[in-house]
């Protein structure tokens, strides 16, 4: 399925302002998409089902490292320090507005 079916901006305001959009803050815009597993090339022919082989993902030049985080809540502490906490910002004013939503964190770091 193409990724275009599943790329969807993420509401941060309930108003906007002029010239701005819904998805915008501090001049960026934000997207949301569903992957899914085939979406990912792996190292191997591992199943998904067993011990989860390393997944290679390339966002940018930029950005080299990256993990998937189930708590919504947690990512925010997590990008504070990336591109000045506006990404940090944007991801709390998402999980607010109910467009994002997260897994209850269980207490234990498996």
């Amino acid at each position: 399925m193409p990724f275009t079916n599943r790329l969807h901006p993420v509401r941060l305001w309930n108003k906007v302002k002029k010239k701005s959009l819904f998805c915008e803050f501090k001049q960026r815009l934000f997207f949301k998409i569903s992957l899914e597993g085939n979406d990912f090339l792996t190292a191997g022919n591992k199943s998904m089902n067993t011990a989860p082989p390393p997944l290679m993902v390339k966002l940018s030049n930029e950005h080299q490292g990256f993990i998937f985080e189930p708590n919504a809540l947690k990512s925010v502490d997590l990008l504070v320090e990336h591109s000045g906490g506006k990404v940090s910002k944007a991801l709390e004013k998402a999980i607010k507005q109910g467009e994002i939503k997260s897994t209850e964190d269980k207490g234990d770091d498996t």
